[in-house]
């Protein structure tokens, strides 16, 4: 069974959110056997914003040369995150040694489940990634990476510009929201998406679901009162 979280403003309980069938897009991708080039064990971000409904299944961290997390005691923590709450992220997931996630095919980006999330047009995300070190490298595109791969599922999501570039985010290392703006793009974290519908009942069936709601509501009250 699914469970499902919806962000920008939570959906009112009477909108229904269903699945379209659509392979999974990775957000920010690269090629397999891609190696890192930075040991910076700070925070790192990069920003997306929704054009149409999704549903977020799988958050990913970047793996080094494809080759799993080489730190014994390493984790890489990956956590996505409405820009306009910083605090509290929407969804988590770390990856350790012994359980690293599954590579996705063609891809240096290993992944873990969520509970679903759904996010609606006009949400503005940052996916963050910390961990990473001397054993465990992310990519850096002002050190020889290759610029992350960006992938809108046929304009389901924007990738925004600051000043025509779209650049990346760092911390000062001490693993908290990444908010230094700079103009390189992270290997770092990202996440798995698709399509989601979000239907919206006709204006009668509101008027009928509101409608039964209150003589039940009187009911429940009459019975309180009894007892």
């Amino acid at each position: 069974m699914k469970h499902w979280k919806v962000a920008l403003g939570l959906i009112p309980a009477f909108l229904a959110v269903s699945g379209i069938a659509h392979s999974q897009t990775i957000a920010l991708d690269i090629a397999s056997g891609t190696p890192g080039t930075q040991n910076f064990g700070g925070s790192l971000g990069l920003d997306f914003d929704v054009v149409s409904a999704i549903e977020v299944s799988n958050l990913g961290f970047f793996d080094s040369n494809s080759n799993g997390i080489q730190g014994a005691g390493t984790t890489i923590t990956v956590k996505l995150f409405d820009k306009n709450n910083t605090t509290t992220p929407l969804a988590t997931q770390t990856f350790t040694q012994g359980s690293a996630g599954t590579l996705a095919p063609g891809s240096s980006f290993s992944f873990k489940s969520i509970s679903t999330l759904v996010l609606l047009p006009g949400f503005n995300g940052r996916i963050v990634a910390y961990g990473f070190n001397g054993s465990d490298l992310e990519g850096n595109s002002g050190l020889g990476s290759p610029p992350a791969i960006q992938n809108t599922g046929g304009g389901l999501i924007s990738f925004p510009l600051v000043s025509g570039v779209y650049g990346g985010y760092h911390d000062d290392g001490s693993q908290v929201y990444p908010n230094i703006r700079d103009t390189n793009t992270y290997l770092a974290g990202s996440f798995q998406f698709q399509a989601v519908r979000v239907v919206t009942p006709e204006p009668g069936a509101l008027a009928l679901l509101f409608g039964m709601s209150i003589p039940a509501l009187g009911f429940g009250y009459r019975r309180l009162r009894r007892k």
